[in-house]
């Protein structure tokens, strides 16, 4: 039973990781019909500048560091969709999807003139120990805890933020009719902005938790490939789907690395992906798209 609960709970941290990165992709998707593969070095990016001025002559605290990296991280989605993206509204879906795999190349290459590809550690100010559950004989460590937290806290405020907020609700609305909601007087350039500002925020707080977890190295952007099977398998315009799948893909990639081999992690998200889609299309809370012939 022990062993199940630590699944359970190391299935936990590592699907909120996912997570975060998912709902980066579903909200971007949702505002600009946009799958951004650069998104994973957006979370490279936030990793790299949070060790950089925890540890560069500025030496700021932990949370101050990773506070201005996650607003610099999010002002870079601004300015990504208002230079690249927004030129290409409304052409071909390749268009912005090639400049997409560019803007990684051109990405990569940035970080590893900055900061030499070097592997860093990024220090959090608790300790590396863990709390006991009583009854369950396991230990949680700080990092999973607060992992856990963060990102619960950060999709709840999320979810509240869409449903309760009237500009949440101005970006659902611009993000189902764009012209609909221009005529009803709304700033739809700038709402898309805010959501691509809000993926490189959530996609921050990714590269700082695996960050902390582990070493930052150039190849973090690579799990920002495999949070897709958690976008697309909850649905690409879903918030609470992407939360479910990613909690869902973290869980099986964990699960098969103890009970099969560690070599089957990386193809086990893939495999549930694929065989949700056979049965939903759509994902598990996506919207069937219905087009009129």
């Amino acid at each position: 039973m022990s062993d199940f609960l630590s699944l359970l709970v190391n299935g936990a941290s590592v699907g909120m990781i996912y997570a975060l990165v998912a709902v980066g992709f579903v909200i971007i998707f949702r505002a600009t019909r946009v799958l951004n593969f650069a998104h994973g070095e957006f979370m490279t990016v936030a990793a790299y500048l949070s060790v950089t001025l925890t540890l560069s002559v500025l030496a700021l605290p932990f949370v101050a560091a990773v506070g201005v990296a996650v607003v610099v991280t999010a002002v870079i989605g601004v300015l990504v969709f208002a230079l690249l993206m927004r030129p290409l509204l409304g052409e071909a879906l390749w268009a912005p999807v090639m400049v997409t795999i560019g803007l990684t190349v051109v990405a990569q290459s940035v970080i590893k003139i900055i900061w030499h590809g070097n592997p860093e550690i990024l220090r959090p100010p608790w300790p590396r120990t863990g709390v006991h559950i009583p009854g369950a004989d396991i230990l949680v460590s700080n990092y999973v805890l607060a992992t856990i937290v963060i990102a619960g806290v950060f999709f709840a405020l999320l979810i509240a933020f869409f449903r309760y907020v009237g500009l949440g609700r101005q970006m659902r609305a611009a993000a189902e009719n764009p012209r609909l909601a221009s005529w009803s007087g709304v700033n739809v350039m700038a709402l898309f902005a805010g959501a691509w500002a809000i993926a490189g925020f959530a996609a921050a707080l990714a590269g700082v938790a695996v960050g902390v977890g582990g070493i930052v190295t150039a190849e973090l952007g690579a799990i920002g490939l495999r949070a897709i099977p958690a976008a697309i398998l909850g649905g690409l315009d879903s918030v609470s789907g992407a939360l479910i799948a990613a909690l869902i893909v973290g869980f099986v990639e964990v699960a098969a690395a103890e009970y099969i081999s560690s070599s089957t992690r990386d193809i086990a998200a893939f495999c549930v992906m694929l065989a949700v889609l056979l049965v939903r299309p759509s994902g598990l809370l996506g919207s069937p798209e219905i087009k009129r012939i």
